[in-house]
């Protein structure tokens, strides 16, 4: 695991195998001692392994280690992706996204919905 400070206000983690990286995360550090898993990606599963899960299990070990109050996890508005992240806690805090749209914008995010529902 590979931890690079950018600044007072985000972090960069990395995940390696075999010394090639496998999996990444940047990491937003809020006021009110907030931190934030912003964006990441992995490879997926390797071989019996799953880097993704470590990743995020060691993000929330550093951030109760440097006395954050909550570290979210953003962004759970797609089944699966709900169901990963809600594995890391039961209890979860809910939150709402509040967005404004023209027309044009609620037609294509609903087509958007629809055509991810009917592609599986």
């Amino acid at each position: 695991m590979c931890i690079r400070d950018r600044s007072k206000y985000i972090n960069i983690f990395i995940i390696n195998f075999e010394g090639n990286p496998v999996g990444g995360v940047i990491v937003l550090k809020q006021p009110l001692n907030i931190c934030s898993i912003w964006i990441g990606a992995t490879k997926g599963k390797i071989g019996n392994m799953y880097p993704n899960e470590l990743l995020h299990w060691k993000v929330i070990e550093w951030s109760k280690n440097n006395n954050f109050q909550y570290c979210e996890i953003i962004g759970a508005d797609i089944l699966g992706i709900s169901k990963f992240k809600a594995g890391f806690n039961p209890g979860l805090r809910v939150n709402f996204l509040c967005k404004k749209y023209n027309l044009f914008g609620y037609i294509s995010e609903k087509a958007y919905t629809i055509l991810r529902y009917l592609r599986g």
